[in-house]
C-alpha cells in the first residue's frame, strides 16, 4: 500500500460530546495533512450490524489505498482483538466485533476475485498509539493513530502480527437462508427514511419474486419509490444493490413495525406457476 492521505471516519459516537474531534486531532498528530471524511457518527449506538453495512455500502467509492476507520466498539476495552483488515486496495481499521464481516463476505462481489484479503491483530506498541492507553477510548489511543501510520504509507506487517482472516469474528444473523424458491435474510439497517435495507442482494431475486416482512406481503420488486401510490408498501432494487424495503414518501420501519434483525422472507417461485 502506498501513502494516500485519506481517511474515512464511520462510528456510533454522534457529535454533541467532541468525541469524533478528539480522535480526529489523535489522527491529525500523526499525519498532519490527512483528509478526514466523515461517512457517519449517526450509527445507533452499539448497532454493530448498521455499522457493517454502512462501511461495506461506502469503502469502495473511495480511492484505492484510502483507509477506513469504524469504530462502534460496544466490547472496548475487553479482550476482543483490535485489527487492521487490508484488501488490495483498502484498509480498515477498527475491532474484532464483527463489524467488518460483510467486508470479508462480499456479498455483491465488490472486490476483484483474485483480491486476497489480510488481517493484523494490532500490536500493544506504544509507538503505534497515543500516550496515555484509556481502557474507554480506543478510537483515540490506538485505532486513530493507526490509521494515520496507514495513510502516511506504513506497513501493516510493521503495525500488527498476521493472524488468519477466517478467524475474525463474525455476524451472526448476516447469511442468508437459500432453497430452490425460498432466498431468507434479515434487515441489517434502516436508515434516515425509515427504509428497511436487508442482507439479501437484488440480483439474487427474480421479477416474480414475493416480499413478506413480520407476515405483512409486501409484494413483488417494483423500480422505483413511486411504482407505487404515497404511503404504500414497496420492495426495490436500491442504489447499494440489496434488497431494501421502503414506503413511498413514509417509513417502512413504522409500517411494518420492523427493526433490526427482523426476517425478511422472499419467495421465488411466481404464484401463477405453483401446482394446484
Amino acid at each position: 500500500m502506498t501513502s494516500n492521505q485519506i481517511i474515512s471516519f464511520t462510528s456510533d459516537f454522534g457529535n454533541s460530546d467532541g468525541y469524533v474531534g478528539i480522535v480526529k486531532g489523535a489522527m491529525l498528530s500523526v499525519n498532519c495533512n490527512a483528509k478526514i471524511v466523515d461517512i457517519s457518527h449517526d450509527v445507533q449506538p452499539f448497532n454493530i450490524r448498521s455499522a457493517a453495512w454502512i462501511i461495506y455500502n461506502g469503502f469502495n467509492y473511495f480511492p484505492p489505498d484510502s483507509v477506513h476507520l469504524v469504530v462502534v466498539d460496544p466490547g472496548v476495552g475487553s479482550h476482543q482483538r483490535r485489527i487492521l483488515v487490508q484488501s488490495g486496495k483498502y484498509s480498515f481499521v477498527g475491532p474484532d466485533n464483527g463489524v467488518f464481516s460483510l467486508i470479508v463476505q462480499d456479498p455483491l462481489g465488490k472486490r476483484a476475485a483474485n483480491e486476497r484479503l489480510e488481517a493484523y491483530d494490532l500490536l500493544e506498541n506504544p509507538e503505534l498509539r497515543t500516550e496515555q492507553l484509556s481502557s474507554t477510548f480506543h478510537a483515540r489511543d490506538i485505532f486513530g493513530p493507526v490509521a494515520a501510520r496507514l495513510s502516511l504509507g506504513h506497513q501493516a506487517k510493521l503495525l500488527g502480527q498476521p493472524i488468519e482472516i477466517n478467524s475474525l469474528v463474525e455476524l451472526n444473523g448476516l447469511k442468508l437462508e437459500q432453497t430452490e424458491e425460498l432466498l431468507n435474510g434479515r434487515v441489517i439497517h434502516i436508515d434516515h427514511f425509515g427504509n428497511l435495507i436487508t442482507n439479501i442482494p437484488a440480483s439474487l431475486l427474480s421479477a416474480a419474486a414475493v416480499i413478506t416482512v413480520n407476515d405483512v406481503k409486501v409484494g413483488s420488486i417494483a423500480r422505483t419509490y413511486h411504482s407505487v401510490d404515497k404511503g404504500q408498501l414497496t420492495a426495490i432494487s436500491a442504489s447499494h444493490g440489496f434488497l431494501e424495503i421502503a414506503v413511498s414518501e413514509g417509513r417502512a420501519v413504522d409500517a411494518l413495525k420492523a427493526s433490526i434483525g427482523s426476517r425478511v422472507l422472499t419467495d421465488q417461485k411466481a404464484p401463477s406457476s405453483r401446482a394446484p
